[in-house]
């Protein structure tokens, strides 16, 4: 995202999740391309990313691959199945690429904007945390993973209240009820069902918190 001619993909991603969460709570809107008429610039936004994303894996998929390499597309190349021992296909590996891009970057900044905005509308928290950092690196560029970056407790829980009261991902999880069914907070949810919770809720509900 640093070069500009690409910054165009995050707000593709962010159009196409319009669409996409709406689908999510209501698949059967897909009926008749319900779904496409009413988010036309989703649809747009959906075609633009998958043809920056072909764009992506065809460039990348003719460099080669190196044994050593950190990057996750470079993993996605290097797996094998345990059981058939065969890769992944070109069209795992795309559906992979689009999840991780997606899931990756979006829910990472949306977390980051949160955190930056509650920070600036508490002064107070905010210069706690900055004393907190400062005080455990002596520069930015001493800034990594480890026992110093584990010790900002503070920073750790400003990150956490903004997470909660703004989780990227705000809509309901869902999941299938496996065979012999469950019972949730005493209501018995036959197998097969789906169910989920919103989380934006959960988050916010006054019962879960102190």
């Amino acid at each position: 995202m640093e070069e500009p001619q690409f910054r165009y993909v995050v707000e593709a991603i962010e159009k196409s999740n319009v669409r996409l969460g709406v689908l999510m709570q209501a698949s059967e809107l897909t009926f008749g391309g319900l779904d496409r008429k009413l988010f036309p610039g989703a649809t747009k936004a959906s075609a633009r990313f998958v043809k920056f994303l072909r764009k992506l894996l065809q460039k990348r998929l003719q460099q080669e691959l190196s044994s050593d390499s950190i990057a996750i597309f470079s993993f996605l190349q290097r797996y094998k199945d345990p059981d058939t021992a065969e890769g992944l296909s070109p069209i795992e590996i795309s559906t992979e690429t689009a999840t991780f891009i997606v899931a990756g970057s979006d829910t990472t900044s949306t977390a980051m904007a949160a955190l930056a905005h509650y920070l600036a509308w508490s002064p107070r928290c905010y210069k706690r945390a900055v004393e907190e950092v400062r005080t455990a690196f002596s520069s930015a560029d001493e800034i990594a993973f480890g026992p110093k970056l584990n010790s900002c407790h503070f920073l750790r829980a400003c990150f956490d209240e903004a997470l909660r009261a703004t989780p990227p991902g705000g809509g309901p999880l869902w999941r299938v009820v496996e065979p012999g069914g469950a019972t949730i907070d005493g209501e018995y949810m036959p197998a097969g069902c789906e169910v989920g919770a919103g989380i934006y809720a959960m988050h916010r509900s006054p019962q879960n918190w102190s």
